[in-house]
């Protein structure tokens, strides 16, 4: 098992295919973490802060995600 790192958008958009195999695999399909809903998301919420998506890998197959986002703010 190996952990990977996406913190571009780009790379982001990359995993759609087998992101959305990990999500079919998933027999409940909660909708908040389909690709597409976070790309959008992300899109909308996230450009002034850091993204940071931990995925694990067995091999070369993808097997869990952990969608982040690192924030700036000041108090």
């Amino acid at each position: 098992m190996h952990l990977k790192v996406v913190k571009d958008i780009n790379s982001f958009r990359d995993m759609h295919e087998e992101w959305g195999r990990l999500f079919n695999s998933n027999s409940s399909h909660p909708l908040p973490l389909s690709h597409e809903w976070l790309l959008a998301w992300w899109q909308t919420f996230g450009n002034q802060n850091d993204l940071h998506i931990i995925c694990a890998y067995d091999g070369s197959q993808l097997v869990a995600i952990a969608p982040f986002m690192k924030e700036h703010t000041n108090y």
